[in-house]
């Protein structure tokens, strides 16, 4: 097996799929949705599976998730509908959350979907939504620098090939202003994100190996259709061996924790319960925890008074 590797450089993308193109492999596997349009700029005949893409439709990958009419062939993670969720979440957290930043790469077309279902939410539920270009970590600082002038009471960022090599200075930054962040996968939470929210992507990558399966076997990537993982969404605890962010928040917990008082949340962990989204105002097909209250707070503690 023969691999490249771009180092968080997507500009490195093109050279690297004409490489692996060029002996005429069997099939390529582009884990991210740059990669995969790399690759099929280098090849419309070598078969390729993407484990991970936004929205393959919209990135030109695909004509339908049905049937994908190529040779590009996978599994979408269904960012476009998960990232309203960011929202709903920071606002279980943050009650009172009139300003959220977005952390996003506007070159990628699932992202620029993603952007607009948050437009979209955010005007549903009345928060301000305030956005930095996250395609290249030197822009990371005069982008966190413009979001705290703005006052943001939360940080959603889009997990991508650019900010996921990139994701403990992101991190880093915003615990340093003490911002609740959300993203979409759970490395981000062990960088010292405050939670994070997606499909499990690592099954989705050992899911990838039955498409490389039937493809050595004969099937054409064409008539494979690309699967989206609906069920697998969750929030994501941080690790307690990384920073982790702090922050006053009052809870309004139904039961037995009704009107506690303040709270500083370290880890927060998903309900056992799913139901559908618990704001009724923002519609879409996910599964989401039923609840984020008091009594699911790993490690919690009254915050001191000065």
């Amino acid at each position: 097996m023969d691999y490249r590797w771009a180092g968080g450089n997507l500009e490195r993308l093109d050279g690297l799929a004409v490489e692996l193109a060029g002996p005429k492999p069997d099939v390529i596997v582009a884990v991210s949705e740059p990669a995969a349009i790399a690759a099929k700029r280098a090849t419309t005949t070598i078969p390729i599976v993407m484990p991970i893409c936004g929205d393959p439709i919209a990135a030109g990958l695909a004509v339908t998730l049905s049937h994908p009419g190529g040779n590009v062939t996978g599994l979408s993670q269904l960012k476009p509908e998960i990232t309203p969720k960011y929202l709903e979440l920071l606002r279980e957290v943050q009650p009172k959350l009139r300003r959220t930043g977005l952390f996003f790469d506007e070159t990628r077309a699932s992202d620029k979907i993603a952007l607009q279902e948050l437009r979209q939410a955010s005007n549903v539920i009345g928060v301000d939504l305030y956005l930095a270009d996250a395609r290249t970590p030197d822009r990371y600082a005069v982008a966190f620098e413009t979001l705290v002038k703005n006052r943001i009471e939360g940080l959603i960022v889009l997990a991508s090939a650019a900010t996921y090599p990139h994701r403990q200075l992101i991190i880093n930054l915003a615990l340093r202003q003490r911002i609740p962040t959300i993203s979409g996968l759970s490395e981000f939470a062990r960088a010292g994100a405050l939670m994070t929210y997606g499909p499990n992507q690592r099954a989705m990558f050992g899911r990838s190996a039955s498409y490389i399966a039937k493809i050595l076997q004969g099937t054409s990537p064409a008539d494979l259709p690309i699967e989206q993982p609906t069920h697998r969404c969750r929030p994501a605890r941080c690790s307690p061996a990384r920073p982790r962010q702090t922050f006053s928040a009052r809870f309004s917990a139904r039961g037995p924790h009704r009107g506690s008082t303040a709270l500083e949340v370290v880890v927060l962990v998903g309900a056992p319960g799913r139901s559908r989204t618990c704001d009724p105002r923002i519609r879409s097909p996910m599964l989401y925890p039923t609840e984020l209250q008091a009594r699911q707070v790993v490690t919690i503690h009254q915050r001191r008074a000065d």
